[in-house]
């Protein structure tokens, strides 16, 4: 009986060592489950927050390339306007670009 009894006690802990590593052999295979997980959203995210900020940066180019391309007719429109009001004479548009030409 008492040989019986700890060949049961063997059996259990043997069991319950099995169960453990068993245990810990899922949780280790969740985890490198979840981090490959968690790595390929992240590769994700980054790749569309890249494309982001390319579509904006593009988008900033685009609007600069439009302001400094209308520059010089403002600063036309400005020097007409600010001749016209100071001396009461009108120049020629000509005349103006060739002088902010110069500038």
């Amino acid at each position: 009986m008492k040989q019986e009894a700890e060949e049961a006690e063997k059996s259990y802990e043997q069991s319950l060592r099995d169960a453990r590593a068993k245990a810990s052999n899922v949780a280790e295979s969740t985890r490198q489950s979840v981090d490959a997980e968690i790595s390929a959203e992240l590769t994700a995210a980054d790749a569309d927050a890249e494309r982001e900020s390319e579509k904006a940066e593009a988008r900033i180019r685009e609007i600069k390339s439009a302001a400094l391309a209308n520059i010089d007719a403002v600063a036309a429109d400005v020097a007409d306007t600010l001749i016209t009001e100071l001396t009461g004479k009108s120049v020629t548009s000509a005349k103006i670009n060739a002088a902010l030409k110069k500038a």
